[in-house]
């Protein structure tokens, strides 16, 4: 976590990230918000992958579907699977390749989707003569 000593401390009591905390220096590429407590993970902690997949998932499915996500993480499986309508499902195999119940999954943390990554647009190299 990063924020004052105290805070920092008080804020990641309840959590456990192994042996520590550790009290280290910002570095020049830190994010820091002086007014919040900000915490870093690790990329290959669980509850960074479950959050970086849901987040993926929410933007592959778009405005129109990406509500879902939401709805298979706070309902049980039952629920869900009986509440999604046909466009839903059929909208969830076309754009993330799995079966609507794998997608459930998916949104509980429970198993991680093999979804393509995010396209980043590179600066060419062009020489300045």
């Amino acid at each position: 976590a990063i924020g004052g000593l105290g805070e920092a401390l008080d804020a990641t009591k309840s959590k456990h990230w192994g042996d520590g905390p550790w009290v280290m220096p910002l570095r020049p590429e830190d994010e820091f918000f002086p007014d919040r407590i900000t915490y870093l993970y690790r990329e290959n902690s669980l509850y960074n992958r479950r959050f970086v997949q849901r987040r993926r998932m929410k933007e592959l499915l778009g405005r129109r579907w990406r509500a879902l996500v939401g709805e298979a993480k706070w309902k049980t499986k039952t629920l869900f699977l009986e509440a999604l309508t046909g466009g839903q499902s059929a909208a969830i195999r076309r754009i993330l390749h799995v079966e609507p119940p794998v997608f459930w999954r998916a949104c509980q943390g429970h198993q991680f989707l093999d979804l393509p990554r995010r396209m980043i647009q590179r600066e060419l190299p062009f020489d300045d003569e």
